[in-house]
């Protein structure tokens, strides 16, 4: 039974098996009075070959049930005075550092460190596709925004806590179509006051162009710049002082949405729609409108022209 149990990794023993020699052990197992089993090996030689003999020492018990933590203890096995010697010749005790763990029959191997837990079945529901988002024609009837929903976005953005800083963003988002990413890597180094002009820079490959600043958006620039604080090379930041990120300008365009009763979700994007389709209405060449936005092809451009009603506007006349 005994040779049954020993292993190389450890020692395993039903929880009531008794036994009595010496032995010294340490760790948690001398502090705590834990149920635990401490042992020594013992190696003979016969004439025939090799056995191993295993002695096992006292069976140190408490009336408590153990802790998880308290199954398994490094044990250093020290040999008795008096331990087992072959009638033929004897060899050395080995010290070895191994594992003891008590096992109860009654109640099996204790593996969770918190018995009191208990396996809850999962409250979702496991789907073979996940669910995905609509797409934008089921969301919204049209992408872009009218000249007087801009107007609203941003008198709805004024009364914000940092409002002046707000309705400024949406207005150059709008004059200028910026995307989100450009419109928050804004820096004033880009903005030439004398000349009232303005240097964008494009992301995703697009053609840098310089664009015209408008009285009341350089007006509003020189303010947003002297109630700057603290001072920023961005001229977008937070109450941080960190430049603006493009999920929080996002969020501040839908809150200012929501507040405008616009009736449908306002994203950033809508502002640069709303940039190429009021130019393309003014009946701005299709050209200087793909510089303008920054446009690689043209036919980027050309959706901006394809709903301009300036190209109807003889329809039914005679």
């Amino acid at each position: 039974m005994v040779q049954d149990h020993v292993g190389h990794e450890g020692l395993f023993l039903p929880a009531n098996f008794v036994t009595s020699s010496r032995a010294t052990f340490s760790g948690r197992a001398a502090r705590k009075s834990a149920p635990c089993v401490i042992g020594y090996y013992t190696l003979a030689a016969n004439v025939g070959g090799l056995r191993r003999t295993a002695c096992l020492a006292e069976r140190i018990a408490t009336a408590c049930r153990p802790d998880a933590d308290d199954l398994g203890h490094l044990i250093r096995i020290a040999p008795p005075s008096n331990a087992f010697a072959s009638s033929d010749r004897s060899l050395d005790t080995v010290y070895k550092m191994v594992v003891i763990r008590t096992v109860s029959r009654a109640m099996g191997a204790k593996t969770m460190a918190k018995a009191h837990l208990k396996l809850v079945a999962p409250a979702t529901v496991n789907r073979t596709v996940t669910p995905r988002r609509l797409p934008n024609g089921k969301l919204r009837t049209r992408e872009y925004l009218t000249p007087t929903e801009v107007e609203a976005l941003m008198e709805a953005a004024k009364g914000n806590r940092y409002g002046h800083r707000d309705a400024t963003m949406v207005l150059a988002a709008y004059r200028h179509g910026l995307r989100a990413s450009e419109l928050v890597d804004l820096r004033w180094d880009q903005v030439e006051f004398k000349t009232a002009t303005l240097h964008v820079r494009r992301v995703k490959q697009g053609t840098p162009s310089t664009h015209p600043i408008l009285g009341d958006e350089l007006r509003a620039l020189r303010r947003l710049q002297r109630e700057q604080e603290p001072k920023s090379p961005f001229v977008f930041t937070s109450e941080r002082g960190a430049p603006f990120t493009t999920a929080g300008f996002a969020r501040m365009v839908e809150r200012a949405g929501t507040e405008a009763k616009l009736g449908f979700k306002a994203h950033p994007h809508m502002l640069r729609h709303a940039c190429g389709y009021a130019l393309a209405n003014k009946g701005h060449d299709t050209r200087a409108l793909q510089a303008y936005l920054g446009h690689r092809n043209i036919q980027h451009t050309v959706r901006y022209t394809e709903l301009s009603p300036t190209r109807f506007k003889d329809f039914w006349r005679s």
